[in-house]
């Protein structure tokens, strides 16, 4: 009995924090900080690219910046779709374009999920 009423609790904890890491976290609560939390994570995965030329080099540069100018708005508890979008749609060229691993590929496209996660739940 007590170990049906153990797992019982062990599942609703579980499950509570299950919700805890969905995108409506954006929407509550320290939303800049989890914001901030999220460019840095896609900062962190571009840097561990590795550009076979020039153009994917700019490409991730691009990247890297718009994702620099939307954490400085989240810094003043900002939010401006624009620079969310331009951020979007360089880690998308850089899909569409660098030559990547499955790994690097996955990541990315995870950060790209996520970042449109964000513009939807912080852009109403």
């Amino acid at each position: 009995m007590i170990k049906n009423l153990f797992r019982g609790s062990l599942m609703t904890a579980l499950l509570v924090l299950s919700f805890t890491r969905t995108p409506a976290a954006f929407g509550q609560g320290d939303e800049y900080s989890e914001a901030r939390n999220l460019v840095q994570r896609v900062q962190d995965d571009l840097h561990t690219l590795r550009p076979t030329g020039t153009k994917d080099r700019d490409r991730i540069n691009d990247a890297l910046k718009h994702l620099s100018d939307l954490d400085r708005k989240f810094t003043k508890d900002k939010f401006s779709k624009g620079p969310l979008s331009d951020a979007i749609g360089n880690v998308k060229d850089i899909l569409d374009h660098n030559t990547l691993e499955t790994r690097e590929r996955d990541m990315l496209n995870a950060d790209i999920h996520d970042l449109r996660e964000l513009r939807l739940y912080k852009g109403r």
